[in-house]
């Protein structure tokens, strides 16, 4: 332990944390057993091929975690995000997955993911400070 050299680095580049994530998804694979981890993305772009939406999931298991839906604000309310929740969810599923987890703050979309069926097993209050994160679940088929 004394040859050990310990980095601090409020910056971290996009390689350093994909190795630490690489080297994190190989023990837990070599631990579980489960190893069909896919990524799954949709991505959404208007007519002059700006990004105006998209959502990223990660299926492993029977479980896919979805791990960012954003919608452009001129988009929101119109059926965009119900439109890639539902695709992102249907590809979850013919991978084998049954449950859908996400979670969210209280002030980005608690409500969105209720009203398509998501329901509430956790939340954090005063995170960060005056909200609250939730954690959010549905079954799928």
């Amino acid at each position: 332990m004394n040859s050990l050299t310990w980095t601090f680095n409020d910056a971290p580049t996009g390689d350093e944390i994909a190795e630490l994530r690489s080297r994190l998804a190989a023990w837990n694979i070599a631990v579980s057993g489960i190893a069909n981890e896919r990524w799954l993305a949709w991505f959404v772009h208007d007519e002059g091929s700006d990004l105006v939406g998209g959502a990223v999931g990660r299926a492993w298991g029977e479980v896919l975690e979805l791990r960012f839906l954003w919608i452009h604000e001129r988009l929101r309310g119109c059926g965009v995000g119900s439109e890639l929740l539902t695709r992102i969810e249907q590809d979850g599923a013919s991978l084998g997955c049954t449950t859908v987890t996400t979670d969210t703050f209280s002030f980005q979309a608690p409500e969105f993911y209720r009203k398509h069926g998501y329901e509430v097993f956790g939340y954090i209050d005063g995170y960060p400070e005056s909200t609250a994160k939730y954690y959010l679940r549905k079954t799928i088929q």
